[in-house]
């Protein structure tokens, strides 16, 4: 109240507290902006950059170099009813469900058991071959690594069954570094359907386009981009001839994979 010319004491104080409560409420929310956006961000050698939330990695030819050893293990199974898969056969398997190569297998070759059964034996073989022949692939562990350091959430998302995706990050010692594991037990459709890459960003609690997939196949590829995300193509030996012209980008090695080549998909969202 104003008397005089002069403003009471109380309501000075008063002006001066509503102020100062203002600036603080203020001063909250813009920290609350700035650490959201922050969150955003990574310190690389080239100074702060934007970085994906999330990356999520198909396993067999990415993780580890199983392709040959997949192939091998179904021979195991086939010889008993005299069949015996060539590299050409076994190509159009690659990067999907066991149970699709089922499919596969008994349209093509006749397989005279049911799924259960084939499937079975198919997994037992495998993961006898890969207690002693899983190798991780190049530059997965420094990836890995970088990837933590940097705050990113790391998951799988692969067609193979739960129990040979367990098997392998177990056997490599890599388990610590991943937050969800998603097999083709999972889900309905396999590759290139997209619902394996939606659940695995549903259960990281990431949205679809704030994560980035790294495939060895053409349908991981069409996979991951139909579900909305980012793609890495790192082709197989197996998978070369593939078409990988859907992918953000190709790389040869897993070394490649830098926080500066995944925030250079981000770039044109720096403001």
């Amino acid at each position: 109240m104003i008397k005089n010319g002069f403003m009471k004491k109380d309501s000075l104080e008063n002006i001066f507290n509503d102020s100062i409560t203002s600036r603080l409420t203020a001063a909250v929310v813009e920290y609350g902006n700035m650490e959201q956006s922050f969150n955003k961000y990574a310190v690389t050698s080239k100074g702060i950059c934007v970085v994906v939330k999330a990356v999520i990695f198909d396993m067999d030819g990415v993780i580890i170099d199983s392709e040959p050893v997949q192939m091998k293990a179904i021979n195991q199974v086939m010889a008993q009813w005299g069949i015996q898969l060539e590299e050409k056969d076994f190509i159009p398997m690659i990067g999907r469900r066991l149970a699709d190569d089922y499919d596969y297998l008994k349209h093509n070759f006749g397989v005279p058991v049911g799924i259960q059964e084939f499937m079975g034996q198919k997994n037992k073989a495998y993961q006898g071959l890969m207690i002693n022949e899983a190798v991780e692939m190049p530059g997965l562990t420094p990836l890995l690594k970088r990837l933590k350091s940097a705050g990113i959430l790391i998951g799988i998302a692969s067609g193979s069954c739960r129990a040979d995706i367990q098997m392998i990050v177990k056997t490599l010692k890599i388990e610590s570094y991943f937050q969800t594991l998603t097999s083709g037990d999972d889900v309905v459709h396999g590759k290139p359907h997209p619902e394996i890459y939606q659940l695995a960003a549903s259960r990281l609690k990431v949205p679809v386009e704030e994560c980035i997939a790294i495939e060895d196949t053409s349908y991981g590829v069409q996979s991951s981009k139909e579900a909305g995300m980012k793609c890495v193509a790192f082709p197989h030996p197996y998978t070369r001839h593939q078409d990988f012209s859907r992918a953000d980008i190709s790389v040869d090695s897993l070394n490649e994979i830098s926080l500066e080549l995944l925030s250079s998909f981000y770039s044109s969202q720096i403001r």
